[in-house]
């Protein structure tokens, strides 16, 4: 009689859920696996051996990846963090210089509405003055650091300049706010005079 023995691994199922698949590019759903080797006898598993290390499935291109690509936010949930963090920087700056200013509200609402979505309002934006005007702006703005290209918070930082400076000079405050939120997407004070100075020199060109 022939005996047939080898190894063979198999799948353990420890979670599910939704991911930003790396080689996707998109949201996908996952399988979090975690694979064991066993001794087979005709093919048979018996005997159960080592484990290996967990690893990430995606379930539409099959790709594998370490667990670790599971700290990356969604597509959905960056942008749930992008929306709050922005609507928290201009309704801060509001607050700071800009509280009465019926035309600056409007100002920050078209600024808002391309990041936050269709449905924003000056109703909202009032609110959000209530809401964040005295909240650290850190808190809402780190985490979209933590997943942003330095072009991209640049580009962040950049309009609420622009809308800052439209008319001119900013009061102090809302200069203030400006550096807050600058330092808070992990830009230095150096990158957000260079910043300024760009946005103002083109404002000044185009009056």
């Amino acid at each position: 009689m022939f005996l047939i023995w080898g190894w063979r691994s198999l799948l353990k199922v420890l979670g599910v859920g939704e991911f930003q698949c790396p080689r996707c590019q998109v949201d996908r759903s996952y399988r979090l696996v975690r694979p064991r080797r066993w001794f087979t006898v005709f093919f048979i598993p018996v005997i159960p051996l080592k484990w290996g290390e967990p690893f990430v499935e995606c379930d539409a291109c099959k790709g594998t990846y370490r667990e670790q690509v599971l700290s990356a936010p969604t597509n959905k949930q960056f942008a749930y963090m992008l929306a709050l963090g922005a609507r928290a920087m201009y309704a801060k700056a509001v607050a700071a210089g800009f509280r009465h200013s019926e035309r600056m509200i409007d100002r920050a609402v078209a600024r808002l509405l391309p990041v936050v979505g269709g449905a924003y309002t000056a109703a909202n934006l009032v609110a959000d003055v209530e809401a964040f005007g005295d909240q650290d702006l850190v808190q809402y703005l780190a985490p979209v650091a933590a997943s942003m290209s330095p072009q991209g918070r640049e580009t962040l930082v950049g309009g609420l300049v622009e809308f800052v400076h439209e008319d001119g000079p900013t009061p102090a405050e809302v200069s203030s706010v400006v550096s807050e939120a600058a330092a808070a997407l992990e830009l230095s004070a150096a990158h957000l005079a260079g910043i300024v100075s760009s946005v103002t020199s083109a404002q000044q060109g185009q009056s």
